[in-house]
């Protein structure tokens, strides 16, 4: 699914752009405001912390890295984010990006960003459903 959200640039921030984690990230609890900006002509994106600056985590849309991606979302993702299906959700998955161009891309723990109101979720899937990492030469 690709993600329907506006190409924004660090300073030009608006209140209705920020993407809001109200539990946090997994590892990262206490950071809940963040930006998705894109940089240039790769298939990474960047969660840009608005809570600490210096925070930024690659992003990619799974489906370039599996295009049978496909998890089952618990019911909770969905009501976290005040969507009334996993068709109002985009995905995205954390990538460590590496010098040579590939990536381990975390397909356990996906993000789940409904669109229109800016609230998102991290889901830890079951053991097995995806991996952790998974190695991925774009």
């Amino acid at each position: 699914m690709a993600v329907p959200m506006d190409v924004l640039r660090p300073g030009t921030a608006q209140d209705t752009a920020v993407i809001q984690f109200r539990a946090g990230l997994v590892g990262l609890p206490s950071l809940s405001r963040f930006l998705l900006v894109a940089r240039g002509p790769t298939p990474w994106w960047w969660l840009q912390s608005l809570d600490v600056p210096a925070i930024a985590l690659a992003v990619i849309d799974p489906l370039r890295v599996d295009p049978h991606y496909g998890p089952v979302l618990p019911d909770t993702a969905l009501r976290d984010v005040e969507a009334a299906s996993v068709r109002d959700v985009a995905l995205l998955c954390v990538a460590i990006p590496e010098p040579d161009g590939s990536a381990t891309i975390n397909l356990m723990a996906p993000l789940v960003i409904h669109v229109p109101r800016r609230l998102a979720v991290q889901v830890v899937l079951e053991p097995g459903s995806y991996p952790l990492r998974h190695h991925f030469q774009p």
